[in-house]
Formats: C-alpha cells, structure tokens, sequence
C-alpha cells in the first residue's frame, strides 16, 4: 500500500470499496504522512535535519497517521462482510478486520 503508485491506488480502490469515500480519503492521508515520514528520515540519516528538526517534523506525522488509521478502521465493516486486502499478506492486520486492530 506504500511501496509503488499501483499498490496506493490499489489500496486507496479498497480502501473505499471497503469502507466508503471516507475510508479513501482516511487512506490516503496515511499513505501521504507515511511518505512525508520516510522522506523526514531520510533527510534526518543524511544529515540534512538535526535531531530537535527530526522530532518536530516526526511526531505531527506519526499523529497523523494514527488519527488517519483510526479514521479508515472505523469505517471497515466486521464479519463475513470483510473484504481481504489484495495488496496484503494473510497475517495483515488489513486481512484481520477491524475487531483485530
């Protein structure tokens, strides 16, 4: 869901068909932190940010994408309705359903 373009539209295809429009956009503010987290960290391994430039831009991000995955496993139905994530391998939590996360 984060390691190619195919794999966010995918994600993002499901996440809606899973869990609706709301899902979607909740997907897609995770998969939008999580890049602006791995490029933080990779400026940060460089050299480029300092340690207190590092931790003032990680930890907005990591909020966001918590309050983000909260927002999307809300909106996934339980049960038999459960629809796998195809992207995902089948100890995922996005293959557990909500009551798993």
């Amino acid at each position: 869901m984060l390691s190619s373009l195919r794999a966010r539209g995918a994600a993002r295809g499901w996440a809606r068909a899973t869990g609706g429009l709301a899902a979607s956009t909740a997907m897609s503010d995770f998969q939008l932190a999580a890049t602006e987290l791995a490029l933080a960290r990779d400026k940060a391994a460089r050299g480029l940010f300092d340690a207190a430039a590092f931790a003032s831009r990680e930890q907005p991000l990591l909020t966001l994408m918590a309050v983000a995955r909260h927002a999307f496993t809300s909106r996934i139905p339980g049960g038999s309705e459960f629809t796998p994530a195809p992207w995902a391998s089948a100890g995922s939590a996005f293959n557990r359903g909500h009551s798993s996360w």
